[in-house]
């Protein structure tokens, strides 16, 4: 039966076998065409395969097959905005929070895209009613932070961001951004700590290590300013030629601050 296969199917999805459960869900939809929801399953997999174009093609049919399946919908919106299509995304988003107003992963992909349409009183005003479902994401959090940080509100920023780490303190970019802040508002010392945080994190946050180096060498800490240009220089050969232009702006930092005293 139907149900069987699009079952198998399943099993085979949850388990990361792409391939097998293509062939279930494909069995699935051929014994029973006019199934919505075996055609947004079939859809998935080729989401998955990052196949974009190929998943939308399935979830617009399941569309056709019930113009109520907000899952169709929402899927859409996220394909879009995978494809960096963000009015089209937020279109669909909108259409499927219409039929669905309270779900947390439909309303996240539509705050995302709002953000970056860089329409951030839209994004906020999504993410705080994704809070008033769910006050435990960290990934909401954060992107009110930024919101916040895109307003040049960095106090209300830090609020935010300080929540998202105490909800995950392993994210390596919740403290990048906690970081940007702190120096913001001259909170130098704080900055540095966070930097550092995010570096142990992910040694490889370059980003990180660039504006730790800036900072230390606008404090005068050569010495600790010359230690992130090390750790630029001691990436593979082909990740540090690209990090070039980085380690030169914080030799020329280090010499310029060097110079005015």
């Amino acid at each position: 039966t139907p149900e069987i296969y699009n079952g198998i199917g399943s099993c085979y999805d949850a388990l990361g076998d792409n391939i097998e459960a293509v062939r279930y869900y494909k069995k699935a939809m051929n014994l029973d065409p006019f199934n919505s929801d075996y055609c947004i399953n079939y859809g998935t997999t080729f989401a998955k395969a990052g196949l974009y174009d190929s998943a939308i093609i399935y979830f617009n049919q399941a569309i056709q097959l019930n113009s109520e399946n907000y899952l169709a919908y929402s899927n859409i919106g996220a394909m879009y905005a995978l494809k960096g299509e963000y009015d089209k995304a937020i279109s669909f988003l909108n259409k499927a929070n219409e039929l669905s107003p309270n779900n947390v992963s439909n309303l996240i992909n539509l705050a995302n895209c709002y953000l970056e349409k860089n329409m951030i009183l839209d994004a906020r005003k999504i993410y705080t009613k994704v809070l008033e479902i769910d006050c435990e994401i960290a990934d909401v959090f954060s992107g009110i932070g930024y919101t916040y940080s895109l307003d040049n509100d960095s106090k209300r920023a830090i609020e935010y961001y300080l929540k998202a780490i105490d909800l995950d303190p392993y994210m390596a970019s919740y403290h990048f951004n906690l970081a940007i802040a702190y120096e913001k508002i001259e909170q130098y010392e704080k900055a540095l700590e966070t930097y550092i945080e995010c570096i142990n994190l992910d040694k490889f946050y370059i980003k990180a290590i660039y504006n730790c180096g800036l900072l230390y060498a606008q404090l005068e800490e050569f010495k600790a300013a010359d230690e992130m240009v090390d750790k630029l220089k001691s990436f593979k050969p082909d990740i540090a030629k690209t990090m070039e232009g980085s380690i030169e702006a914080i030799k020329k930092a280090i010499e310029s601050f060097k110079d005015n005293n």
